[in-house]
């Protein structure tokens, strides 16, 4: 699964998680809240967003928020 936050109240979403790994979620969502507005509209305004990957979260499911070609690197 794929969260896709753009916001510190967003956080709420998210499973449980190591609390290092939250802290820094956090850290970066409240640099985004803190320059470009909590209530942006996070796919048409300045500022972007968090994506957070569940182990275990398909190829399929990445490129459906991404357009890319995937090429593995050897």
């Amino acid at each position: 699964m794929i969260y896709k936050l753009g916001n510190v109240a967003d956080m709420s979403k998210l499973p449980s998680m190591d609390d290092r790994l939250r802290n820094a979620i956090f850290k970066n969502l409240k640099i985004l809240d803190d320059n470009y507005g909590e209530d942006r509209d996070i796919d048409n305004d300045d500022g972007g967003y968090v994506l957070f990957f569940e182990p275990g979260t398909t190829e399929e499911e990445i490129q459906s928020y991404h357009d890319y070609d995937f090429e593995v690197i050897e």
